[in-house]
C-alpha cells in the first residue's frame, strides 16, 4: 500500500473517529442540558429534565393572592389551601429547543433562558376559600348619595359615602380570575367590586338644585 493510500486511510479513519465522538457527544447533550445553560438564572448545565424541573419547583415560591379592600386591608389566599401546583413541563420544550447536535458552539456560548411555568389547581376548593374571606362575610356598610339638607335659613350640601359592600357575587368571580391568570394581587377598588352612590355631588341633580337655589337667591 502507497503513502498516498496510507494517508487516506488514516485521515478518513480519524474523519469517522471524529464524526462517532461527534455524534456520541450529540446524543448525550440530547439528554441534558448543555454547559452554560441557566433557567430563571439558576444554572442547569448537563443536568436532566427532569432534575431541573425539580429544581426549578424548589426554587418556586408558593402561590398566594393578596386580596387589597377599600379600607387599605389585606387578605391572603394561600395556594396550599386549594391545591395550588406549578407545572414544569415546559421545560422538556426547551430541551428540544436547544438542539444537542449545536453542542460544539453551546460550549462557547451563554444561554438563559426565562421560563413560566403552568399552574393547576382544585376549583371547587378554591370557591369555598373565596366564600371565607372577611370582606365578603362580614357586615357591610352600603353607600350612600349625596344630599342637599335644606332647613329654615340655610341649606348644606352632604357628600355621598362610599361604604364597603361588595358586589358578593361579581366579586368571587373576578377573584378567581385572578388566580386563573396567575396574579399575585388584585385591589378590589381597582376592579370595580364595590356598590357606587348613584348620586353624587357632581351629579346632575345636585348641580339642577344648585341651579335653582343660586337663581333665588339672585331675584
Amino acid at each position: 500500500m502507497d503513502r498516498k493510500k496510507i494517508g487516506i486511510t488514516i485521515a478518513a479513519s480519524i474523519f469517522c473517529l471524529l464524526m462517532i465522538c461527534y455524534f456520541g457527544i450529540a446524543f448525550y447533550f440530547d439528554q441534558v442540558f448543555c454547559p452554560n445553560t441557566t433557567i430563571n438564572g439558576i444554572d442547569v448545565s448537563m443536568q436532566k429534565v427532569s432534575d431541573v424541573q425539580k429544581v426549578l419547583e424548589e426554587n418556586q415560591d408558593n402561590y398566594h393572592l393578596r386580596v387589597v379592600t377599600i379600607e387599605g386591608d389585606s387578605e391572603l389566599l394561600l395556594g396550599s389551601t386549594f391545591d395550588f401546583n406549578y407545572i414544569f413541563d415546559g421545560v422538556a420544550e426547551l430541551k428540544k429547543r436547544e438542539m444537542g447536535w449545536q453542542w460544539p458552539v453551546k460550549l462557547f456560548a451563554h444561554t438563559d433562558y426565562i421560563f413560566e411555568p403552568d399552574w393547576e389547581y382544585n376549583h371547587a376548593k378554591l370557591k369555598a376559600e373565596i366564600s371565607k374571606l372577611n370582606c365578603l362575610t362580614q357586615e357591610m356598610t352600603a353607600p350612600t348619595n349625596a344630599s342637599i339638607v335644606i332647613d329654615e335659613y340655610s341649606f348644606s350640601l352632604q357628600k355621598e359615602t362610599l361604604g364597603n359592600t361588595l358586589e358578593v357575587e361579581p366579586t368571587k368571580a373576578i377573584i378567581a380570575q385572578a388566580v386563573e391568570a396567575g396574579e399575585r394581587k388584585i385591589d378590589l377598588v381597582a376592579a370595580n367590586c364595590y356598590e357606587k352612590p348613584t348620586i353624587t355631588l357632581e351629579s346632575k341633580e345636585i348641580r339642577d338644585v344648585l341651579n335653582e337655589v343660586d337663581k333665588l337667591c339672585q331675584a
